[in-house]
């Protein structure tokens, strides 16, 4: 196969491959940390020369995956954000499944007609409440509260978007700041209140 004319031959042949450029090198980077704190604790690759078990890599997932959800950017243990452990996670998964390493101790399937059955009560519920309200939400909250914290304005909760030393001092100095944030959180929220801009059934679970 040849090129168009005055196109690099080897250009032509580059765009019929895997284009790496296409995935985040920066995404990468975050998940080689996380790789490289298993290799330090386990040895580089060792999940090739055992079985990986798929459901202590669903546990796994399922709790960086959580975490980050109910608010927690940062994995505590390592300082790597929890979306990216998930990935290198995953990445171990994926491999063993590729590498016939994986021990396969997923439950029986469910049946497909199940998924249409909860796709008719999906459908239920939208003919039943055709507008949705406004949710509420992380960033929701914090906007609502207006707090001023420079650069580092996005807390909610007493969660930080930083990364923030996992040093002891750096633990301590981030307990306090968070725990300073809370303070302020509150006593702001307690005003809105006062000054009937929220309403208590709004701050249902924050606490």
């Amino acid at each position: 196969m040849s090129g168009k004319k005055g196109e690099n031959p080897k250009e032509a042949v580059g765009k019929l491959k895997v284009s790496q450029s296409c995935v985040s090198r920066a995404v990468l980077a975050e998940v080689a940390v996380g790789m490289m704190e298993g290799a330090r604790k386990y040895g580089r690759h060792n999940y090739r020369d055992t079985v990986v078990t798929a459901s202590v890599y669903m546990d796994a997932a399922c709790r960086h995956l959580d975490a980050w959800w109910e608010g927690e950017d940062i994995d505590p243990d390592s300082g790597v954000h929890h979306i990216s452990k998930l990935i290198a996670n995953l990445t171990v998964l994926r491999d063993a499944m590729i590498q016939n390493k994986l021990h396969d101790d997923r439950p029986p399937p469910t049946p497909l007609s199940h998924n249409k059955y909860v796709q008719s009560l999906v459908g239920a519920i939208l003919h039943k409440y055709p507008e949705c309200k406004e949710p509420i939400t992380h960033h929701c909250l914090t906007e609502r509260v207006k707090i001023d914290l420079g650069k580092n304005n996005m807390y909610s909760a007493g969660f930080s978007t930083r990364l923030v030393p996992l040093t002891p001092a750096g633990e301590a100095a981030r307990q306090a700041e968070v725990a300073a944030i809370e303070q302020r959180i509150d006593q702001r929220v307690e005003q809105l209140v006062a000054d009937g801009v929220l309403k208590r059934p709004e701050l249902d679970g924050r606490k």
